[in-house]
């Protein structure tokens, strides 16, 4: 993608038509102990393996790729969980109470750990920050007042969502990381799946949620502006347990040391996108930039431009290329030497062109933000 057809992304602000359900990986906790995998676009689930922890209500990526779990069992502990086996190691207790129904979340703008304890005025209401390295709260934000959060996620803009999934509420929410403060949308909205036992946003910023159905465990598609519901049918090979954690991992992670004269390499990964083509871009500001009913993490800047320009590949390298047959891609940023560069917050997210997907846009990637130190 060079300037030309960035700009022509860009303009789809004005675009009206709202994209189908975005295909995508999500990975769910069966029955709160059994790790699966669920595809958006089959409904089809697979099961990957049993993670030794019982009551695990609640599953998220870390901005690294690696799987956490939050079992609530006798013990509250916070897991890693093997994506591949689906084995469960404890990091260590939470140290306050931890309801089954709980939400669990990795705020990628600070890769921390965000959960809710059973310490405030609801079932699950408390929203605390957990430790990576030993489990336990970090810091309290406060109280959310919602009823039973039984679920959150971080949208690619850093926003914190959830599902208050009390029998007189089933509505989705939003709330201030900062302070706890909840706004609901769509009051009640839910109403008629009373069964939601999990939330997440997915790959391409498409809001998921499973219902326990008589049917087996149901995917929900939620509308974010709305709270409206969406049924997208019944997930197979699953049988008919409750699904008790629900997340999708990061498709644009990001590591290095992030100081003048240093690099920062990316990571692409976008499993249900091989072969695309993809424009990575970077910005001062995570915008974000309409694209239909989606939201790219980026501003429209100077250096927007020049990261998806093509002029500075000695800067900006394999920003722009094709991912592999397993929907894996890299690139890189080589920050200048300029200590004026100091303090800035850089954000970064990529898309992939897909002529049959909405908009021409197959999947617009989270936003992976750091900030340039001394």
């Amino acid at each position: 993608m060079n300037r030309t057809s960035l700009i022509a992304v860009v303009s789809l602000v004005c675009a009206t038509t709202v994209p189908s359900a975005a295909q995508g990986v999500l990975h769910g906790a069966l029955s709160g102990s059994t790790l699966v995998r669920i595809d958006t676009a089959t409904l089809t689930g697979t099961t990957v393996g049993p993670m030794g922890f019982s009551s695990v209500g609640g599953l998220t990526f870390g901005n690294d790729g690696t799987l956490f779990g939050i079992s609530t069992s006798s013990t509250d502990t916070v897991i890693r969980v093997d994506r591949n086996t689906g084995a469960g190691t404890a990091v260590g207790p939470v140290g306050v109470g931890v309801n089954f129904s709980t939400g669990f979340a990795n705020d990628p703008m600070t890769d921390s750990l965000v959960s809710t304890t059973s310490q405030g005025v609801g079932y699950s209401s408390m929203l605390v920050v957990l430790s990576k390295q030993t489990g336990g709260v970090v810091r309290t934000i406060g109280d959310t007042r919602a009823s039973a959060i039984v679920g959150l996620d971080f949208d690619a803009l850093g926003q914190l969502w959830g599902v208050d999934g009390d029998g007189s509420k089933e509505e989705l929410v939003r709330i201030d990381v900062n302070t706890a403060a909840l706004t609901r949308v769509g009051p009640q909205g839910l109403a008629q799946y009373s069964g939601i036992g999990c939330f997440c946003v997915g790959p391409s910023g498409t809001f998921w949620a499973v219902n326990r159905s008589t049917s087996g465990p149901e995917l929900i598609q939620i509308d974010a502006n709305t709270g409206a519901p969406t049924s997208r049918g019944v997930i197979t090979g699953l049988g008919n347990a409750v699904m008790t954690g629900l997340t999708s991992e990061s498709t644009l992670t990001g590591s290095g040391p992030a100081r003048p004269g240093t690099t920062i390499s990316f990571v692409l990964n976008a499993p249900n996108q091989p072969g695309r083509s993809y424009q990575l871009g970077s910005s001062l500001g995570n915008g974000p930039i309409p694209i239909d009913s989606r939201r790219l993490g980026l501003s429209v800047d100077s250096l927007l431009i020049a990261s998806t320009g093509g002029t500075l590949p000695s800067v900006f390298a394999g920003y722009a290329g094709v991912l592999s047959a397993r929907g894996r891609g890299g690139a890189a940023l080589h920050l200048p030497p300029l200590p004026a560069l100091v303090g800035l917050t850089i954000y970064n997210a990529f898309v992939t062109l897909d002529a049959q997907a909405p908009s021409g846009v197959g999947l617009v990637s989270n936003t992976w933000p750091f900030m340039v130190r001394s």
